[in-house]
C-alpha cells in the first residue's frame, strides 16, 4: 500500500478490504469508532473519515446510535467515481474571492432575494494532468465572516473535506447532475477551447443532515478528460 496515502485512507482501504473477502458480510456491524481507534491507533476523527470513504462508496451505511453496518451489494445500483483529483492531476488555483453569486448560484445555496446582495466565497481552479488543462472548477460556499472558508479550502483537496470541522462527515450528502451544455467563454478561455464547445459538466449540491445548503460547485470536464466510469456491487479501486 502506498506511503503516500494519508491514515485515514489506509484504514479505509484495509477495512475495503475487509468487506471485499467476506471477513466483514452484509448487514455485519463493524466494530465500533472508539474500538478502531485503538486498533489502528488513530483519533476517532481520522476513523470517521475512513468510515465516510466506505459511506460514500455504498459499502456501509451509518445507522445513528447503533454503528456501522455492512451494505447489501445492489447491482442495479452503480456508483461513479468522480474524486477531484485522479492519478497524475494537479489543481492549479486561478482566483479565491468574495462574489456576488450569479442567479444558478443564489437559487442553489437557497440564498436570499439578490436584492440582499449576499455574498459567497468563490473558488476558480483548473485541473491539469501534464500539459494538458483537462477540467474547470467553479466552487461556492457562503460567506461567513467567522468562517476561515478560504485558507480551509486551500488545505484540502475533496470539496467537501472543507465542511469537516463544522459537520460530522457522516452528516453530509451530495446531491449530483450531469448534463451536457456548450461551454461559456470564461470556462472556454481557462479550457484553451472555443466557446460553446459541448462539455460534460457535473454540478455538485452539499446539504447537511439539518439540511442547510453549504456548498455548490460546477466542474466542466474538456474532452481531453477522457471516460467517467461507473461500478456496481462490491468493487476495488486499486487501493487495497
Amino acid at each position: 500500500m502506498s506511503d503516500s496515502l494519508h491514515l485515514y485512507e489506509r484504514i479505509a482501504a484495509q477495512l475495503r478490504g475487509a468487506i471485499v473477502s467476506g471477513e466483514y458480510r452484509a448487514e455485519d456491524m463493524l466494530p465500533s469508532e472508539n474500538e478502531l481507534a485503538r486498533s489502528y491507533g488513530a483519533s476517532r476523527v481520522t476513523i470517521r473519515r475512513a468510515l465516510g470513504e466506505l459511506e460514500n462508496e455504498g459499502l456501509v451505511r451509518a445507522l445513528h446510535g447503533k454503528g456501522y453496518f455492512v451494505e447489501q451489494p445492489h447491482h442495479t445500483n452503480f456508483t461513479l467515481d468522480l474524486r477531484e483529483l485522479r492519478p497524475g492531476e494537479v489543481t492549479r488555483y486561478r482566483r479565491i474571492t468574495l462574489d456576488f453569486p450569479d442567479e444558478e448560484t443564489r437559487r442553489a445555496l437557497a440564498l436570499g432575494p439578490e436584492s440582499g446582495r449576499e455574498r459567497v466565497v468563490s473558488v476558480w481552479s483548473v485541473v491539469e494532468r501534464g500539459e494538458d488543462v483537462v477540467a474547470c472548477d467553479e466552487k461556492y460556499t457562503k460567506y461567513e465572516r467567522a468562517q476561515p472558508t478560504i485558507e480551509r479550502e486551500i488545505n484540502y483537496v475533496e470539496f467537501v473535506d472543507m465542511f469537516a470541522e463544522r459537520f460530522p462527515p457522516v452528516s453530509i450528502w451530495v446531491e449530483l447532475s450531469l448534463s451536457v451544455e456548450a461551454a461559456p467563454e470564461r470556462v472556454a478561455g481557462e479550457l484553451g477551447c472555443a466557446a460553446g464547445t459541448p462539455m460534460l459538466v457535473a454540478r455538485k449540491l452539499i446539504r447537511s443532515r439539518s439540511d442547510e445548503r453549504i456548498g455548490y460547485s460546477r466542474r466542466w470536464y474538456s474532452p481531453l478528460y477522457g471516460a467517467l466510469e461507473a461500478r456496481s456491487g462490491y468493487y476495488v479501486t486499486g487501493r487495497l
